[in-house]
């Protein structure tokens, strides 16, 4: 009598191949081992997560849906990265602008205050309180040129220049991470770069202009315009600096802050849903 001959056991055959979730807890079931039930002989895959047991015959394959979905999730998030990259732009500019445009203005005064204590008008002079042509020669002495320095490190012109910077970081940092986190699959530095690039744009839509405004001599109407010449620049190149500073450490911490907050309101079992957060730099999704 031969022995061999025995009963199928229930052991592992094949790992599944598509994508299939749980239909408890949602976990991707890709990989599970397929196994044939000994009474009925039915297959399914045990999951690893909650150790539910789900029949391989009881929904349709669903990987043509689930590559459709891709698509549309990966098409809606490029559309959403290239929205944030242009209002990023927009506010990068447009906050340096505001900026620069004030503190030259401030420390343009404070020009025109050191100049009339230094150079008192008579009391005769009709033309007191303006700027002429022949007072730029003062801008060029070394007495103007020391006074332009101060100006452009005076708390007169630095409170609001900060000040506007520092409204612009609070509307340029929500961006910048979002972009970080679409962008999490790049490495960082690629990360990085392509933020800063995008926010380097809108700083030289800013300053830009500028440059060609007093190439063509626009500039130096009056006292004001003289010593906004010599100082938006100077503001426009500390605001530029800033600004990709702080969209730099945005995009290189993006993944992480991104960790911190689904993790925080999240609980264990439903932080698969977004565990490509972890998957995509090589962390195993947290379980606490």
């Amino acid at each position: 009598m031969n022995d061999d001959v025995s009963t199928p056991k229930s052991t592992p055959r094949e790992t599944l191949i598509g994508d299939r979730a749980c239909a408890h807890c949602m976990h991707p079931l890709m990989g599970a081992a397929i196994e044939r039930e000994p009474t009925t002989g039915l297959l399914y895959v045990r999951c690893v997560e909650c150790g539910a047991a789900s029949a391989l015959m009881e929904y349709p394959v669903a990987t043509p849906w689930v590559q459709r979905m891709k698509s549309v999730v990966a098409t809606g998030l490029v559309a959403t990265a290239i929205a944030m990259l242009l209002v990023l732009a927009a506010i990068v500019g447009g906050f340096t602008t505001g900026a620069a445009m004030s503190g030259a203005s401030l420390s343009a005064q404070d020009v025109y205050d050191t100049f009339t204590l230094q150079n008192p008008p008579s009391a005769d002079d009709k033309s007191a309180g303006t700027w002429d042509p022949a007072n730029t020669a003062w801008l060029d002495s070394p007495a103007g040129a020391e006074a332009l320095a101060q100006s452009r490190w005076s708390a007169d012109a630095l409170l609001p220049f900060t000040t506007i910077l520092a409204l612009g970081g609070i509307a340029a940092v929500p961006f910048a991470l979002l972009i970080g986190v679409a962008c999490m699959r790049w490495a960082a530095t690629r990360r990085v770069l392509l933020v800063v690039l995008t926010a380097g744009i809108g700083w030289i839509l800013v300053v830009g202009p500028a440059h060609l405004l007093a190439a063509s001599g626009r500039f130096q109407a009056n006292w004001r315009d003289s010593v906004l010449e010599a100082n938006y620049l100077h503001f426009a190149y500390l605001g530029g600096l800033v600004f990709c500073g702080l969209c730099a450490l945005c995009a290189l911490i993006a993944p992480s802050v991104a960790s911190i907050v689904f993790r925080a309101i999240l609980p264990p079992r439903d932080r698969r849903l977004v565990a490509w957060i972890w998957e995509w730099r090589g962390k195993p999704v947290p379980r606490d």
